[in-house]
């Protein structure tokens, strides 16, 4: 349900009822949304909410902000625009690829913004070798408490529930989840090796970087630490772009909780996630994808093509609460 630190959030102005050109939303006032779909239009006074419920995204009176939930404070504001005053903007919705901000007579619209695309991306992380050495007779698996993906001095977080493990055979409270928890003291191990895959999904990847990539070692056994491994990234899950190969071993770091160095991977992952990589996987449909925008848990908006339009049941005008769509 949607969070109460919210609630008290309402534009900055009373607005009086607008006529929203196309089909209205309802986020915010009538359901929770975590994006704005394609054919959708945010009206004054309606919001997004990121997937966590740690930020809101509310189109105001004469500007669309992004705010902290728990202290309000504003994150991101739309930059201010000569003639446009408190009660011009009348809907947002995003129309050629850019978010556009429609104004009322007198309020020389519409206002365009161009915001960042955000890129889906699948990874793969494969141990080849471990320190142990991989006795097929005795095998002592492969563990590693956090697979590390950084951007621009940050971690990032795959999306929690496409994370997955190929192969190999270990306890469920060690499972594949716990390398990207965030918890140093939680672990993901597999009694099989090697060549064992760790698979994520990561949803929330603007174009710039750096992107840098490492691991933390778990809480024991040092003969289980990856000390070779394949890096690979993809778009569609068909085709795969190298990242990072080690096939020598590496100087993993023996002391437990222990964080390996940083590898940049800033121009391969440009490279993947530029429009041009993007045409190559898909020259015929990325031009026809309907585009949404999307509020992160990081507290930015950003535009993602979906693979078919979405839709959502019509909003009732009396509809008295709110629904998870």
């Amino acid at each position: 349900m949607f969070s109460e630190a919210v609630t008290p959030v309402a534009p900055v102005a009373p607005v009086a009822p607008v006529a929203v050109v196309g089909p209205s939303s309802g986020c915010g006032s009538h359901r929770r949304c975590t994006s704005l779909e394609p054919n959708e239009w945010l009206a004054p006074g309606e919001w997004l909410t990121s997937p966590s419920d740690r930020y809101i995204a509310v189109l105001q009176a004469n500007y669309l902000e992004v705010l902290e939930t728990a202290s309000l404070r504003t994150r991101w504001v739309t930059p201010a625009k000569a003639g446009i005053h408190a009660g011009d903007l009348t809907a947002a919705h995003v129309a050629r690829g850019s978010l556009q901000l429609e104004t009322g007579a007198g309020g020389g619209g519409p206002w365009i913004e161009h915001l960042p695309h955000q890129r889906s991306v699948k990874v793969r992380f494969t141990i080849t070798a471990t320190r142990g050495g991989g006795d097929a007779r005795m095998p002592q698996g492969v563990q590693l408490s956090e697979f590390l993906l950084w951007r621009a001095g940050k971690p990032v977080q795959p999306t929690a529930s496409n994370v997955s493990c190929g192969s190999g055979v270990g306890p469920s409270y060690q499972g594949p989840r716990n390398a990207v928890d965030g918890n140093l003291r939680t672990k993901w191990w597999v009694s099989s090796e090697p060549n064992v895959t760790l698979a994520m999904d990561f949803s929330h990847l603007p174009h710039d970087g750096p992107f840098l990539f490492g691991f933390t070692t778990g809480d024991d056994m040092p003969s289980r630490d990856p000390v070779q491994w394949l890096l690979e990234a993809s778009l569609d899950g068909v085709s795969w772009v190298e990242l990072h190969r080690q096939d020598t071993n590496f100087a993993t770091p023996t002391s437990r909780f222990a964080m390996t160095q940083l590898f940049d991977l800033t121009q391969k992952w440009a490279g993947l996630l530029s429009p041009h990589g993007e045409r190559r996987s898909a020259p015929s449909t990325a031009a026809a994808l309907p585009v949404a925008m999307v509020l992160t848990d990081l507290g930015a908006l950003t535009l993602k093509q979906r693979s078919a339009f979405h839709s959502r049941e019509p909003v009732s005008s009396d509809s008295p609460g709110m629904a998870i769509c």
